[in-house]
């Protein structure tokens, strides 16, 4: 059997595909953001080294960006908490956190980083041209040591980094811990996400980012067979 310890949880959806999101409601967020960098050229260096354009935080504020925030919810009520809840999945609810833009130029790029103090973080993708998309990964790192020689470099299922291009519209939330960077595009465009930090919290206690009080132990993780094929049967 295979016993899957430690994962990294990564939620993707395209919340203009899904529904939750207009293509009328994305080009007002497109002018938004490039209201926001004209209110304040300057913006802030973070992650990015000065390599590209971060606001301040607030972004959540902003009546323009209320479908971005209902998108978000929608995925958490609908995907993450079932995964991680179960069955008291309706007595959490999300609770918004710090919003932000990125503006990345030509060359621009994200250190690698994680994002301390929040449960989940995430990133929405407003513009990427097609320009970009022949670089400019977006990169997962899994922050675990391997002393397995090559081993890890022969399959995608034991790699030590996960990346790829985002679609204008993608949504990707991640645990907070997990480190990430953002590759440079070579191309003379620009591309626009926003990021934020979100947490959770118990509607009956008010108790926020707590567990339910329940430590796991090695004979409770989810345990997967490999069929022949190479493939998992999930458990029953």
């Amino acid at each position: 059997m295979f016993i899957p310890m430690f994962p990294w949880n990564v939620f993707r959806t395209n919340l203009v595909n899904e529904g939750y999101i207009t293509h009328e409601q994305l080009d007002a967020m497109k002018k938004e953001c490039y209201t926001m960098r004209k209110e304040n050229p300057v913006g802030r260096n973070r992650s990015n080294n000065a390599s590209g354009w971060q606001s301040d935080d607030g972004v959540n504020n902003r009546p323009i960006f209320s479908s971005l925030l209902n998108g978000v919810e929608g995925v958490f009520n609908n995907e993450v908490f079932p995964y991680y809840m179960g069955e008291h999945k309706n007595d959490y609810e999300l609770q918004h956190g710090n919003y932000w833009v990125n503006i990345n130029y030509n060359t621009s790029y994200n250190n690698p980083h994680t994002h301390p103090g929040c449960w989940y973080s995430g990133a929405f993708y407003v513009q990427i041209p097609e320009e970009t998309k022949n670089d400019g990964w977006v990169q997962f790192l899994r922050g675990q040591s391997h002393h397995m020689s090559d081993f890890p470099h022969m399959s995608r299922r034991d790699a030590d980094n996960f990346g790829w291009i985002p679609e204008e519209g993608d949504l990707v939330l991640f645990p907070s811990a997990m480190i990430h960077y953002v590759e440079p595009h070579s191309s003379d465009f620009e591309r626009i996400s926003i990021a934020f930090n979100n947490s959770f919290v118990n509607i009956n206690t008010g108790d926020v980012n707590q567990a339910m009080g329940e430590r796991p132990s090695f004979h409770d993780v989810m345990e997967f067979h490999v069929l022949p094929d190479g493939n998992l049967e999930n458990p029953k």
